[in-house]
């Protein structure tokens, strides 16, 4: 299960590294075609159509970046409560034991 998990996480990193390459290479064909625009009206149609995918891929790849940032903050509550429980029980194992001694 957790094998499948791993993979199933490399394949969505694998697949937003190819939409950000996507993206930077828009950003550049929407650069060039804003020069363009002014010499033909087609251009500028295709060019708005351009940025509005554009701002679609930025807002995925933001939220995904935003939920690799949760999910590590998450991870990182996890472990700092579970050895603050470690540290609990063994304080109360230690006094349990001290007063078994006296």
């Amino acid at each position: 299960m957790f094998k499948i998990l791993c993979n199933r996480i490399l394949n969505v990193k694998e697949e937003v590294q190819k939409l950000e390459t996507k993206f930077y290479t828009i950003q550049g064909v929407i650069n060039d075609a804003e020069k363009r625009q002014l010499k033909d009206e087609a251009v500028k149609f295709w060019l708005d159509k351009l940025k509005d995918v554009s701002n679609q891929m930025d807002d995925v790849l933001d939220e995904w970046n935003t939920a690799l940032i949760k999910a590590y903050i998450e991870k990182q509550e996890e472990e700092e409560e579970e050895e603050e429980e470690e540290e609990e029980e063994e304080v109360e194992t230690c006094t349990a034991n001290k007063r078994k001694n006296v």
